[in-house]
């Protein structure tokens, strides 16, 4: 049966994390949950089973969803980082991997890009990109990307975070968060950014 106990690998991981999350302590959410401190140490160190209902119950009093307790936190891969909301620095293949981990369920051709923020709009520093990578892997821009905010390359290889346009000839009109506009760009790829995390440490997103 599907409510019959069971055991996830990395619960006892989630658990923690997430009472440390929502600023409780242990005595608290075993208090709230019916159960001895002791039950709630064995639930987190694995020593016990945990079960669907104790999920259920755990996530009504950490204010977060099921899965992120019963099942490994999803893995989206870093493909690079923006700067200032302007170029962007490609991871290449001699970097070290790094992938961001949350609870969010995300479909396999979303990648993430880090934003660095130096001098512009500096209280977004921090935020993650999530972006539809199928473009770099096809070399391609697609329509989804027009008019939108998007990860391009141009064809003289630079990568840029920028809102394009297509032109009748085939080229693209680029416009920057600044507000500057270059016309007749000839582009590899556009990535539209499908949506942006501005605090992960408050959604248990991380870096890893």
């Amino acid at each position: 049966m599907l409510r019959d106990t069971i055991k996830m690998m990395g619960t006892n991981n989630n658990l923690k994390k997430y009472i440390k999350s929502a600023g409780m302590s242990h005595a608290e959410v075993a208090e709230q949950k019916g159960i001895a401190p002791e039950s709630l140490s064995r639930h987190i160190s694995g020593r016990s089973q945990f079960s669907i209902q104790d999920a259920m119950d755990y996530a009504e009093i950490l204010n977060c969803d099921p899965s992120v307790l019963l099942f490994e936190p999803t893995k989206v891969k870093v493909y690079g980082t923006v700067v200032d909301a302007h170029t962007v620095t490609m991871k290449n293949a001699s970097d070290p991997e790094q992938f961001i981990a949350s609870g969010f369920r995300f479909p396999p051709f979303v990648g993430a890009f880090l934003d660095t923020r130096t001098d512009y709009n500096i209280y977004l520093q921090g935020c993650i990109n999530f972006v539809d990578i199928r473009p770099i892997q096809n070399q391609m821009v697609p329509q989804s990307s027009f008019g939108k905010n998007s990860i391009i390359k141009l064809s003289n290889g630079k990568v840029l975070q920028r809102c394009i346009y297509p032109n009748p000839d085939k080229t693209f009109t680029i416009v920057s968060y600044s507000g500057k506009v270059e016309t007749n760009q000839n582009l590899v790829f556009a990535c539209p950014v499908l949506s942006r995390v501005e605090r992960p440490e408050l959604l248990g997103v991380e870096i890893i």
